[in-house]
């Protein structure tokens, strides 16, 4: 085997899992499609030969899979995943395929090109769709990638956008007030078990009775499977109210994005463009913060694994204070001048009527 390796042109390679390769010039790889010594050997030998000759080297069991073939395989293999995941998937890989055409060997994909296919989708949609595009397909690449379509995964170096931040704001009572007016009596149910529980958009489609409320609490399945509990307490337990079990608590909407898309709708209708339905979940937070609630049990109610995430609460809170501190002395500054007004005022009417009785 030593031999094989040191000879110049294509080697023998073995890889980690015990497959074995032949590795070009340029460090291209072909499997074998074995993990036998003896037949990658006899399969490698034949490859030589071949290559030698200036032939087009083919061996058994080597695949070199279309885009269009994938895209159907993969498809099907994500069947078990979440609906928005599927969907996704499907979305990112129609790109894909629209980009480079059903015919294109999966292999014959390169990072360059793939830059490409990147720019061209940021000419139309925001760099945090771009990024959710490239999560999908990092993923469906590692897949072929294992399924040995693929020698190597060209996606991982094919960089994400950095995504402009916005800064979170609590939602003031006005503008949820205008945006609840603009909701039916179900979409003001679901704005408002969004704001009294502060769950994130996945979470809140995902309630059901008997699964995640059982009894006076919501049990929460988070980020990374991450359980928690939220109390039900209040006008909550009535907008929750009660169920047969199994049956969902929000049965209009069955995907994050639906619910989402559904709130945006209901603020740019009350011409609030910029206020999101996430932004409740942080008025959960900030409200908890101001009712005196520590934010270590504030990170537990909403789920943070990092108590730094909670702490932006607490500066939010601190501005509110500075804010209200302001007007507070404004309005000092004001009585303050007023009364001094009247104090002079009542100090001449006095001089005036001093005058009169001396006379």
């Amino acid at each position: 085997m030593d031999k094989i390796r040191d000879m110049p042109g294509p080697r023998l390679w073995k890889r980690y899992n015990g497959v074995y390769y032949v590795v070009l010039p340029g460090d291209s790889r072909i499997t074998l499609k074995t993990r036998d010594k003896e037949e990658a050997s006899k399969l490698f030998h034949k490859f030589r030969r071949n290559w030698l000759a200036g032939k087009i080297a083919v061996i058994d069991g080597a695949k070199n899979v279309r885009l269009g073939d994938f895209q159907k395989e993969y498809l099907k293999a994500r069947e078990g995943k979440a609906r928005s995941t599927r969907r996704n998937d499907k979305v990112a890989l129609g790109h894909l395929v629209a980009f480079f055409g059903v015919d294109r060997t999966m292999r014959s994909i390169t990072v360059r090109e793939l830059e490409q296919f990147k720019a061209g989708l940021l000419k139309g949609v925001e760099p945090i769709t771009v990024n959710a595009y490239l999560r999908h397909l990092r993923t469906a690449f590692a897949t072929a990638l294992r399924w040995e379509y693929l020698l190597k995964n060209p996606m991982r170096l094919v960089a994400f956008e950095t995504e402009p931040e916005r800064e979170s704001m609590p939602v003031i009572a006005e503008v949820l007030v205008g945006i609840l007016a603009q909701a039916d009596e179900e979409e003001a149910r679901a704005v408002r078990l969004a704001l009294y529980t502060g769950l994130r958009p996945f979470e809140l489609v995902r309630l059901e009775y008997g699964t995640n409320v059982v009894g006076d609490v919501i049990r929460v399945l988070g980020k990374r499977q991450r359980r928690r509990e939220v109390p039900i307490l209040g006008d909550c337990a009535g907008l929750i109210g009660a169920g047969v079990p199994g049956e969902r608590v929000l049965k209009r909407w069955t995907t994050p994005g639906g619910l989402s898309h559904m709130f945006r709708r209901l603020a740019n209708d009350a011409g609030y463009p910029n206020v999101r339905l996430y932004d409740l979940r942080h008025t959960f937070g900030t409200v908890m913060t101001l009712a005196g609630v520590d934010p270590f049990h504030v990170s537990k109610l909403m789920g943070h694994t990092d108590i730094k995430t909670t702490q932006r609460y607490v500066s939010v809170t601190h501005q509110h204070l500075e804010a209200f501190m302001e007007k507070a002395g404004a309005f000092y500054d004001k009585s303050l001048t007023a009364g001094r007004k009247a104090i002079a005022s009542i100090g001449k009417e006095s001089g005036k009527g001093k005058g009169t009785a001396s006379s």
